[in-house]
């Protein structure tokens, strides 16, 4: 199941890039009128809080992100989540961003003073950050519960709700923000969530 997560991910990665610069099959989406890649030289990439993927799956994630954001400008420098975490363990501001995270996603406002601070640290322009917003699974199953007949089924399906957002730790904005949904599904009935 954490494969076809990182599967779906991958692809909603992608897909809330591009959204920076052309319309996807996006759920929710905002961009800044200011958000301008052309004039940033340093964005780092923090780690999902609410996810549990090893640190191979977060370097695939990454290079996803690093690539969008190297086709729209190539001269920007991608901080990884490892060591933008680091950073943060490093600058003792972990507890800071935990904090700014929680009062960010329950009031919808970024704290100004706390995105400029987290810039000065880390000398960077912006920070992306992720969290997976929901997860759905239905197991595939017969229209009869347990009849050997496969005609009115429904097929076994993972839906994934992703959510990232771009702040400016310059003028403690949000720059963009999309919300997206994937879903993969079985080919059969009868069979367990992917």
């Amino acid at each position: 199941m954490k494969k076809h997560i990182v599967l779906i991910l991958n692809m909603l990665i992608s897909l809330v890039l591009v959204e920076c610069t052309a319309s996807g099959t996006n759920l929710n989406s905002y961009v800044d009128p200011s958000l301008d890649l052309s004039l940033m030289h340093k964005i780092a990439l923090i780690p999902m809080k609410n996810s549990e993927f090893s640190n191979s799956e977060i370097r695939i994630i990454d290079q996803k992100i690093e690539t969008a954001i190297h086709n729209i400008n190539s001269d920007i420098v991608v901080i990884p989540s490892v060591n933008a975490d680091y950073l943060l363990d490093t600058y003792k501001l972990k507890a800071l961003w935990l904090n700014f995270l929680d009062n960010y996603n329950s009031s919808g406002i970024p704290d100004k003073n706390d995105l400029i601070l987290f810039g000065d640290a880390f000398k960077i322009d912006a920070m992306i950050y992720g969290k997976i917003v929901n997860i759905h699974q239905v197991n595939g199953r017969d229209a009869f519960y347990g009849v050997e007949d496969t005609y009115g089924g429904n097929e076994g399906m993972t839906k994934v709700t992703v959510k990232y957002v771009m702040l400016s730790t310059k003028k403690g904005i949000l720059l963009w923000e999309s919300s997206f949904e994937g879903v993969k599904k079985t080919r059969a009935i009868k069979v367990p969530a992917p």
